[in-house]
C-alpha cells in the first residue's frame, strides 16, 4: 500500500484561502464603491495639512484601510482618530499598525461600514473613495456633519450647498471643504 502525502490536501486549501481572500477584497470595495490603494505618505500629510487640525479634533477617516491617515492626525497634530474600516484583515493590521506607533490610545479603529456609522462627532473626516461613492456619501455629510466641520477627500469631489470648498484653485488631487449652514433633515 502506497503512503498518501499531505501536500496536495494542504496545497488546495492554501488555493482555496488565497481566491478567497481575494475575492472578498474585490467584493468588498465593488460594494461599497472603492477598492483600497493606499494614500501615499506625501499625500497622507497634504490631506491633514489642508485640514486645519488643532489638537484635540476628531478626525474621522472613511475608509481607513491601514490606518495610516488616522495614525499621522494623531502622530503629527494631536487628534483624535476615528478610522473606519469594513476589511478584517485590514482593520486587524490598521489596529496593529496604531499598536506599533504607540498611538493606539489616540487611535480607534473600527470594523464598520461608514455609510451606517453616525459621524456627527467629527470635526473633520477624511477619504479616498470614488466619485460614486462620495456622491452617496454626500447626503449623509450634510445630515450629519456641523457647521465647520471639514472634509477632505483625495482625488474625488463632493458639490452642494453645506460643500463650501476651502481652497479651490489648489492644484493637485486634494479636495478640502468646509460645511456651512445647518444639518439637513432626512
Amino acid at each position: 500500500m502506497r503512503a498518501t502525502s499531505a501536500y496536495p490536501k494542504a496545497r488546495i486549501v492554501i488555493v482555496a484561502t488565497l481566491l478567497g481572500i481575494l475575492a472578498w477584497r474585490r467584493w468588498a470595495g465593488k460594494l461599497h464603491g472603492a477598492v483600497w490603494y493606499p494614500t501615499r505618505t506625501r499625500v497622507v500629510r497634504e490631506m491633514l495639512d489642508a485640514a486645519q487640525i488643532r489638537p484635540g479634533d476628531h478626525l474621522y477617516d472613511l475608509g481607513a484601510g491601514d490606518g495610516r491617515i488616522a495614525i499621522e492626525a494623531a502622530l503629527r497634530y494631536g487628534a483624535c482618530a476615528v478610522g473606519i474600516e469594513l476589511d478584517p484583515i485590514r482593520c486587524a493590521w490598521a489596529r496593529s499598525r496604531a499598536r506599533r506607533a504607540d498611538v493606539d490610545q489616540g487611535v480607534r479603529i473600527v470594523r464598520d461600514d461608514f455609510y451606517g456609522y453616525d459621524l456627527a462627532g467629527a470635526d473633520i473626516v477624511t477619504c479616498y473613495l470614488s466619485q460614486p461613492a462620495n456622491d452617496r456619501l454626500q447626503g449623509k455629510l450634510a445630515r450629519e456633519l456641523a457647521s465647520g466641520a471639514r472634509v477632505i477627500s483625495n482625488t474625488y469631489t463632493f458639490s452642494g450647498p453645506r460643500f463650501e470648498a476651502m481652497n479651490p484653485s489648489a492644484p493637485g488631487p486634494i479636495h478640502s471643504y468646509k460645511m456651512v449652514g445647518a444639518r439637513q433633515a432626512e
